[in-house]
């Protein structure tokens, strides 16, 4: 999907609400890995997780990850 939308790697996070599946996907594919906890995994899943399940950054909403990318395009 990176390739066909000619996006930068490095500039892109992948985000979801699973740590065995959205998380350990990006992290697989080198990319930036964000979870929502909206989802299925809680804080505690977070503190018990295994490094290749390891997201870079966690959001309690997609709100507060919404404002955290406008802080960061600012």
């Amino acid at each position: 999907a990176i390739a066909l939308l000619q996006c930068d790697a490095a500039r892109t996070i992948a985000v979801g609400d699973r740590l065995d599946t959205d998380i350990a996907g990006s992290l697989a594919a080198g990319l930036t890995s964000g979870l929502v906890l909206t989802g299925v995994a809680t804080r505690a899943d977070v503190a018990a997780a295994i490094p290749t399940q390891m997201p870079h950054v966690v959001f309690a909403d997609l709100p507060e990850m919404v404002a955290a990318w406008s802080r960061d395009l600012a």
